[in-house]
């Protein structure tokens, strides 16, 4: 089982009925699964299996009928279609042309590289105790982390995907976030940057004071749009804007959804994004970029991490050339 376990990662059950219709013979085994009709290519170790044994299994499925076209169906069973639709296209390009073979190979080989990085981490979990942050966990490219932010507590829940809505209760201040690694060794990963963890630790001790600015700071956006007709339609009776009317209410219409820390820095703090979901533009949120406790930039959600307004600001790159 294990030497078959590391040919062809299918469930336990499909390898353990193919090892029983090959009398245990992992060669005839493999073979099984492969003219089984299956889509077999994604589950082969392409740096083990022989490379005609991967053009069989593309060209086994290619026997398979085809998926009929739904007429009707949900987005998930039309995207199903479509993906299975696109993979046959793709097996019959690379079964009759080297060059796209060797693509696919590489790709192949690429994408399973991450996957068994991936469940190495799972499986033996590298976690960091870095104060000021709360303990972070490593991932292939972040360092997570989960954090309360008491000073935005009451405000609205924005932990949902993209800063959506998971629930209509107000939040408790509580956040997940990421901050990328700059290397890929996982056996000597980077930690975050001293400005980084700096940056951190001024947010979370001057929080009520830089929760007043940023929300001031989005009440005064929301204005502008306001005046400048961002919320506008033509032919519609019913105004797309909320009716916020003071600072005050803001509460009800904003909610922090993640921060994001960037590898620029001055003075020995890096430059430091709030990302939140709103109520007056729920498509792109709105975003707030932070030196310590001032404001650098405001916009939608994509200001929160872009570096360009740290440039102009007299930021300059974190360096990261050695193991701190």
């Amino acid at each position: 089982m294990d030497e078959m376990e590391d040919l062809c990662d299918v469930p336990p059950k499909a390898r353990r009925a193919a090892l029983l219709a090959a009398g245990g013979d992992v060669q005839k085994a493999l073979l099984h699964l492969i003219d089984s009709g299956q889509d077999l290519v994604k589950h082969l170790n392409v740096d083990k299996v022989p490379e005609q044994l991967f053009v069989r299994s593309m060209e086994a499925f290619l026997a398979t009928p085809a998926p009929q076209e739904p007429v009707t169906g949900s987005i998930e069973a039309r995207y199903r279609h479509h993906t299975a639709m696109s993979r046959r296209t793709a097996y019959k390009r690379a079964v009759f042309n080297p060059v796209e073979l060797r693509r696919m190979l590489d790709q192949r080989r690429s994408m399973q590289r991450v996957e068994r990085r991936n469940q190495r981490l799972k499986n033996r979990p590298v976690r960091l105790k870095m104060p000021p942050f709360p303990p972070l966990t490593m991932t292939l490219s972040e360092w997570k982390g989960r954090d309360v932010f008491s000073a935005w507590a009451g405000f609205q829940a924005r932990q949902g995907p993209y800063t959506s809505r998971p629930s209509s209760k107000p939040s408790t201040g509580a956040i997940e976030f990421e901050i990328d690694r700059l290397n890929d060794d996982d056996a000597n990963p980077l930690p975050p940057a001293p400005e980084q963890a700096a940056a951190y630790g001024h947010l979370k001790k001057h929080q009520i004071e830089i929760r007043d600015r940023v929300v001031r700071a989005a009440f005064k956006e929301f204005k502008e749009l306001k005046r400048r007709g961002y919320f506008d339609v033509d032919g519609s009776d019913e105004p797309l804007a909320p009716n916020i009317r003071s600072v005050a209410e803001m509460k009800k219409h904003m909610g922090l959804g993640t921060l994001h820390l960037t590898e620029f820095a001055k003075g020995g703090y890096a430059y430091l994004g709030l990302e939140f979901g709103c109520t007056w533009d729920d498509e792109h949120g709105f975003g707030v970029l932070l030196h310590k406790s001032r404001i650098i930039d405001v916009g939608q959600a994509d200001t929160s991490f872009d570096y360009f307004p740290a440039k102009k600001d007299g930021g300059k790159p974190i360096q990261r050339g050695r193991k701190r």
